[in-house]
């Protein structure tokens, strides 16, 4: 189990150890994460009747090819960067995180990213044709997909959402609530024309989501017991604990056991979260 309370306390502590740093990677997670607006041509419509025939078509291909360009950024660009923004935060946990760590997607597997990344996108909008709750519901079970993957680019598109899938499970609605709990700073930021989301508000959100993503995958546990870390074939494997066994899953062994079930080691060691 874990709490709103305990994440966030940790997230603070996080954010004020190492303030700067993370509001800059802060900040550039929000860019590239807010990249995906859509052209509001709601105005244009209502003086349609008024315009030239050509200066409508010229308008109208301005749009598209603006809105062409901005996809193609979000695909090949912008959605590397976010892995890499949490890779960032994945590895404050253990001290680890530098400023280069924005830009792994590009070094390690890029294109196995960019391929999960638009699945990532296009299963969700997917679902939410269907109807809108579906489409909540698999936002929040593909949830982790992105801190999956900035822990290992080279993983699987089938795995990395079965992952993220099981790791939600029954963690759905508490993570709703936990984006809630956000709304008040979240408003305050919005009247205060985003200053505070840019120094405070947005970092606290980020850390607070990896820190539910630590707690769920027992990243965590493995830097308590002792890990590698840094390697591109599976991001990282436990050296002291659960030798003796095959690792099927690339470095996920033990995503695997919080996701379908843990031994009593692991669980002893989330206990102690």
């Amino acid at each position: 189990m874990w709490s709103r309370a305990t994440l966030k306390s940790r997230a603070k502590a996080k954010l004020f150890g190492s303030y700067w740093p993370i509001v800059l990677v802060s900040f550039i997670f929000l860019l590239v994460s807010g990249s995906g607006g859509s052209s509001d041509t709601s105005e244009l419509s209502e003086y349609a009747d008024t315009l030239p025939p050509e200066v409508i078509a010229t308008i109208f291909t301005t749009i598209l090819i603006l809105s062409l360009i901005t996809i193609l950024l979000s695909i090949f660009v912008f959605f590397p960067i976010s892995v890499g923004c949490r890779r960032y935060f994945i590895n404050l946990e253990n001290g680890t995180a530098t400023y280069g760590d924005m830009l792994c997607a590009f070094r390690e597997n890029y294109w196995n990213v960019v391929k999960i990344g638009v699945l990532h996108g296009l299963y969700i909008f997917l679902w939410t044709l269907l109807l809108i709750i579906p489409g909540i519901i698999k936002s929040y079970a593909y949830r982790m997909v992105p801190y999956i993957l900035a822990e290992d680019t080279s993983i699987s598109s089938s795995e990395v959402f079965n992952l993220s899938s099981n790791l939600m499970d029954n963690n759905k609605f508490d993570s709703f609530v936990l984006d809630l709990s956000f709304l008040g700073w979240e408003l305050l930021s919005l009247f205060l024309l985003g200053i505070p989301g840019v120094f405070y508000v947005n970092p606290y959100v980020y850390l607070t989501e990896t820190e539910l993503y630590l707690h769920l995958s027992g990243t965590r546990a493995r830097y308590t017991a002792g890990s590698t870390y840094g390697d591109q074939t599976g991001y990282y494997h436990t050296q002291s604990t659960n030798t003796g066994s095959s690792n099927a899953y690339g470095g996920y062994a033990d995503i695997y056991r919080n996701a379908y079930g843990q031994s009593d080691t692991d669980q002893n060691k989330d206990n102690n979260y």
